[in-house]
């Protein structure tokens, strides 16, 4: 959630939006691919890849959520103890799509600060 938000701060306070054009996107092999004028959303276009990767890190919590609630529920009528518990497929699911969202924020917070610095 930290990364996410830090994301939407550097967008927020790095970019001039009185430009009349931002770069959404660069590639280094093709160069400047996606423009925002200034007559179009351009708080829609440059917030669209954050808001995404704020409902993909939500989805991945809820569902790891569920998944780690139903491990427990199971270990509560078996009476599994904690280390039985960390080898199973459930387990191991729920910490990988945390570990995903985790992920996932870091790499969006490397491009918005990417999209601040083309920018500059």
């Amino acid at each position: 959630m930290v990364f996410n938000a830090a994301g939407w701060l550097v967008l927020r306070f790095g970019l001039d939006f009185n430009k009349s054009l931002i770069i959404l996107h660069y590639n280094a092999y093709l160069g400047i691919d996606r423009i925002a004028y200034d007559s179009d959303n351009v708080f829609l276009k440059i917030y669209t890849v954050p808001a995404a990767a704020l409902f993909v890190m939500i989805l991945d919590i809820v569902l790891a959520f569920f998944i780690y609630s139903s491990l427990l529920k199971v270990s509560k009528e078996k009476k599994a103890d904690y280390e039985k518990m960390k080898g199973s497929p459930k387990f191991i699911a729920s910490k990988m799509l945390l570990g995903a969202a985790m992920a996932l924020q870091i790499i969006i917070l490397l491009y918005t600060v990417a999209i601040v610095v083309v920018n500059g």
